[in-house]
């Protein structure tokens, strides 16, 4: 009895694993008035909001793509932006927006946009620590989280100085309270920052690290922080008192960087010469990234873009809340899947010209189909007929 158990379930298993995704893409929310997105998030409409980089304002679109508003604009006034550096939807949908370079979170209350109903004016973390951001520009960099029970936490990145450029620098995440200050002095999350490029033959210079790793912060439906750093296939889950209450371990085979990819990424990145690799006083990275984020979905689920050879898709690999891995499906680099509700996903797409959108996709299986022809043949059945 006990081996039939066992093989049924390793045949669920191999089941669960081999249902291919499919995902079809059903809205687009876009406009040239959009610079460069930071952030995207849902109100209880299903309303999107996407925060600008570059314009230094908010755009909201309705459920079906319809233009319906843009929030703030540049400045330095009540309801104006410098930096948005993170974007969160709270209780009753109201919007939260942080400015790394306003030390400010600025709240609206939910349909009165025009000014705001309050700002938190933010210190620096204990030992001076700036605000920032976490994650790359373009892929939903965020710095800023709310959860159902309105506390507010901010991401904090130590400075970098001529006195501590060979020490390794570290992304922290505090409570704040709505004085801005920040509760406990000890950090709820406290891992490796951002890889960075460091020369310094003039001065110095802190600049992106092309293939460094970095951190990965969420949180979570179920109320949890989920971090992890994108070298290391480890992501933990913490509650808000920082117990573990997960950890999700897989091996994934690092892919080494190829000369050509080195080669692109002078090309691609202004800044960057082959001397400034070469002086680095920081070493290069000979590995990917493995992965390069991650969303949690409402069922618990974790679905994680994996780097392979494959240069121009990510394999994606979702685990369940037993961290089983159930499936894996490619799909390209210029999408970034940011959230995942209601069997809908939405990624930042970036096109060939680096003008970016957001997409609404219908998460499909084989099942899934399965079950709406069923319900559709069972709509057409009548005991009458």
């Amino acid at each position: 009895m006990g081996k039939i158990i066992l093989v049924f379930i390793l045949l669920l298993s191999i089941q669960l694993y081999s249902q291919p995704i499919k995902l079809e893409q059903k809205v687009v929310y876009k406009g040239n008035f959009i610079g460069s997105i930071g952030q995207v998030a849902l109100d209880s409409k299903e309303q999107v909001y996407i925060g600008d980089f570059i314009n230094h304002d908010i755009h909201i679109f309705s459920p079906t793509g319809k233009y319906i508003k843009q929030i703030g604009r540049e400045g330095k006034g009540p309801g104006e932006f410098q930096y948005i550096w993170g974007l969160q939807i709270g209780q009753k949908d109201s919007l939260y927006v942080l400015d790394g370079n306003l030390n400010r979170i600025t709240v609206f209350t939910p349909n009165q946009f025009d000014y705001p109903a309050y700002t938190i004016a933010l210190d620096n973390g204990p030992n001076g620590e700036a605000i920032t951001g976490v994650g790359w520009h373009g892929f939903g960099a965020n710095g800023l989280w709310v959860n159902k029970n309105s506390r507010i936490f901010v991401a904090y990145q130590e400075y970098y100085s001529k006195a501590n450029l060979n020490k390794q620098h570290h992304l922290k995440i505090f409570i704040v309270n709505r004085k801005g200050e920040i509760v406990y002095k000890t950090s709820l999350i406290n891992i490796k920052g951002m890889d960075r490029l460091i020369n310094v033959s003039k001065g110095f210079m802190v600049s992106i690290m092309p293939f460094g790793q970095t951190p990965v912060v969420h949180l979570g439906p179920d109320g949890y922080f989920y971090f992890g750093n994108s070298d290391i296939f480890d992501i933990k889950a913490i509650d808000v008192s920082g117990n573990l209450k997960r950890e999700l371990k897989y091996e994934v085979k690092p892919v080494r960087i190829k000369q050509s990819m080195w080669d692109k990424a002078l090309e691609n990145y202004e800044y960057l010469t082959q001397k400034s690799l070469n002086n680095s006083l920081t070493p290069l990275p000979e590995y990917k990234r493995l992965f390069d984020d991650f969303v949690i979905d409402e069922k618990g689920n974790i679905w994680v873009a994996t780097n392979t050879e494959d240069e121009n898709n990510y394999t994606w690999m979702v685990f369940d809340k037993s961290n089983n891995l159930i499936t894996k499906f490619k799909f390209p680099k210029s999408v970034m899947l940011k959230i995942i509700k209601q069997n809908y996903a939405y990624g930042i797409y970036t096109d060939d010209n680096g003008i970016q959108s957001v997409i609404k996709y219908e998460i499909k299986t084989k099942r899934s189909e399965e079950r709406r022809v069923g319900k559709e043949c069972r709509s057409r059945w009548s005991p009458y007929h």
